[in-house]
């Protein structure tokens, strides 16, 4: 099995996952359809310190992929996306997270190894890991600069664009039944809730919670 580290980012890549972060992510959106940041989950995690954010890698120091070492193919990218997010999510739920704040703990995963041609494969991987991901009681976004992730109150609006492509997990929250796809999704949510998963028009704490985190 493909092993992946998922290392610290490099000084360049941080400020960029941070600017987009303030200067998108934590701010409004006259195409957002609603009042209000893109998301105000990320205000509240960041406040309480609780966004951690790494790269993922085939290399043992972390550095860059050179083009050259690209995945070269889709099938290729496929099994690395899969390998990653097998990663990602095994961090997420091992990481000696501070007990406070439990609900907002996020990981943010740059995927420096992915090129731009396979960008569509991170959409495809992501729709065929979601329901798994939410048996888990977390849920999985991901983010690239051609994202056709729309927004709840705008369709028109692509809102999970991001410089570099990237992957969220965060733990799942009442409301997420508004983001599931399909009935495999929708019972996955419902094995946490229970008592919820009305495809209803969004509530204040959905719209608090977008597809994007």
């Amino acid at each position: 099995m493909q092993r992946i580290l998922l290392t610290r980012p490099a000084t360049a890549q941080r400020t960029m996952i941070d600017a987009w972060l303030d200067r998108y992510i934590m701010r409004a959106h006259p195409l957002l359809g609603r009042p209000g940041a893109v998301c105000p989950y990320v205000t509240a995690a960041r406040r309480h310190g609780v966004i951690r954010v790494r790269a993922a890698t085939d290399t043992a120091t972390g550095d860059l992929v050179p083009r050259d070492r690209q995945h070269t193919s889709p099938a290729q990218a496929r099994t690395w996306l899969h390998a990653v997010l097998r990663t990602a999510l095994d961090d997420f739920e091992h990481h000696p997270w501070p007990p406070h704040a439990r609900q907002l703990h996020c990981l943010v995963v740059l995927l420096q190894g992915l090129a731009p041609d396979h960008w569509g494969e991170l959409d495809r991987v992501h729709g065929e890991v979601k329901a798994d991901v939410m048996r888990r009681g977390l849920m999985i976004s991901r983010f690239h600069p051609r994202c056709p992730a729309t927004a709840v109150h705008n369709i028109f609006f692509a809102v999970n664009r991001a410089p570099a492509p990237l992957i969220v997990i965060r733990r799942m929250a009442r409301d997420d039944h508004l983001f599931a796809d399909d009935d495999q999704q929708l019972g996955a949510y419902q094995r946490h809730f229970p008592d919820s998963g009305r495809r209803d028009t969004p509530s204040s704490c959905a719209a608090a919670h977008p597809q994007t985190l």
